[in-house]
């Protein structure tokens, strides 16, 4: 348009006033591709930056002798760790996974490049890891908390790379060591099991020594602890080497510390509360002595059911003849549509469907759960379901293999509601 002179947009042909449009609105949508392009960018290397800034802060709260470090230093300290870490992840995988269990290690040349092929491997953590196993040798799908977990632990690791561990062992007695070389050399997590073999390894020490001990360990950093319920006696602690632990225990016995049971059980059921609900009703129905085995581990070997999908039970208990009884310990926490995936799984495998609870108020609300389930499948599809529940403290002096010896009874093929056996 020119100022004072005669337009109008009907003198435009309409094939031209669309080409025109068309290039106006390219050129619109590049200038605006670019500028988002550019705020991207502008973005990522501000959330480098505050990454930095964060991980010098609290390198410098984990170890007070670094404020002597020049804030260059600790950055071309950091900066190195990040370039060591792209190196370990354009390793072969046989190699990277060398890397990550603590056999090998990375090291960059003098220049700015990174040299991937100087790799010095521990020929003794080699020997030690042998006959091992680790938690990424069990297939296990991440949930939120575990991410969260693994977050956690990643931190721990930078921290453990970085901090002078002479600062640590000052404030450990000869206790404090006892402790921790009995948890690195047995893997032991619960804490009885730990003081057991606390009070051999120190026959001078106390069960207060030993709770002392533990207490100071985990207060400094070395180790994790974690509250979880026992269905049969109530709440028990169970700990695990902290990042920082296993490189302290790796420096003074020159071995790397045993894969711990609550490492492994996370690793099997996702979750302490869980899993070692699972393990202790694994262990009773081991007492029990019905079954020639009981299997608390059975994510190596999942049941293939149709499109892809499979079905990892709890607990798979297996009789003289070889029959197999599948068992579930719920604690009523799951979604009703989730649930009820789970129950359709479980028709799949067996006409009985078998749940052991933590107490009675899970009890009932998963009886309530079983309910809604059989409305929305129907009736007519399950009447060869029979679906069992009981708790874990009922199930000492019963037999299972029985449907007397369960709380609860649902027939579907009869009644919605359940039998109720005691």
């Amino acid at each position: 348009m020119v100022l004072g002179t005669d337009y109008s947009w009907s003198s435009i042909p309409v094939n031209e006033l669309i080409l025109k449009a068309k290039k106006v609105y390219r050129e619109y949508c590049a200038k605006r591709t670019d500028l988002l392009r550019k705020t991207m960018d502008t973005s990522e290397q501000r959330l480098q930056e505050i990454e930095s800034l964060q991980e010098q802060i609290s390198i410098m709260k984990m170890s007070p002798s670094s404020l002597s470090i020049t804030q260059e230093e600790l950055k071309e300290k950091i900066d190195r760790e990040k370039k060591e870490e792209k190196a370990t992840a354009a390793l072969p995988h046989t190699m990277r996974e060398k890397v990550t269990k603590g056999k090998a290690a990375v090291f960059l040349d003098d220049g700015d490049g990174i040299n991937i092929e100087q790799i010095v491997l521990n020929d003794m953590a080699d020997i030690n890891a042998a006959v091992q196993i680790t938690p990424k040798s069990i297939p296990v799908t991440p949930t939120r908390k575990q991410v969260e977990q693994k977050r956690n632990r990643k931190k721990q690791k930078m921290m453990a790379h970085t901090v002078n561990l002479k600062e640590y062992e000052a404030k450990m007695s000869e206790y404090d060591w006892a402790a921790l070389q009995v948890i690195g050399d047995s893997g032991v997590s619960r804490y009885l099991n730990i003081e057991e073999l606390f009070l051999k390894a120190k026959p001078d020490a106390t069960k207060n020594r030993s709770r002392i001990a533990m207490s100071n360990l985990a207060n400094i950093g070395l180790l994790n602890m974690e509250k979880v319920t026992n269905p049969l006696k109530g709440n028990f602690n169970v700990y695990q080497l902290t990042d920082m632990g296993s490189r302290i225990y790796r420096d003074r016995y020159n071995k790397a510390p045993a894969m711990s049971e609550m490492d492994k059980i996370m690793a099997e059921h996702d979750n302490c509360q869980h899993g070692y609900g699972i393990r202790i009703v694994t262990e009773v129905l081991k007492e029990k002595g019905t079954f020639a085995d009981v299997c608390d581990t059975n994510r190596r070997n999942p049941i293939k059911l149709a499109d892809g999908i499979s079905y990892i039970p709890d607990i798979i208990c297996t009789d003289e003849t070889g029959t197999k009884m599948y068992i579930e310990y719920e604690c009523a926490n799951h979604t009703q549509a989730n649930f009820n995936g789970k129950c359709n799984k479980m028709c799949k495998v067996s006409s009985i469907l078998n749940f052991i609870v933590p107490n009675r108020a899970d009890m009932d609300k998963l009886c309530t759960q079983i309910k809604t389930w059989i409305q929305n499948r129907g009736v007519t599809s399950l009447k060869h379901i029979t679906i069992r529940v009981t708790g874990a403290f009922q199930i000492k002096d019963v037999d299972l293999l029985d449907d007397k010896g369960w709380k609860y009874v649902f027939k579907p093929g009869k009644n919605i509601e359940p039998e109720v056996n005691f």
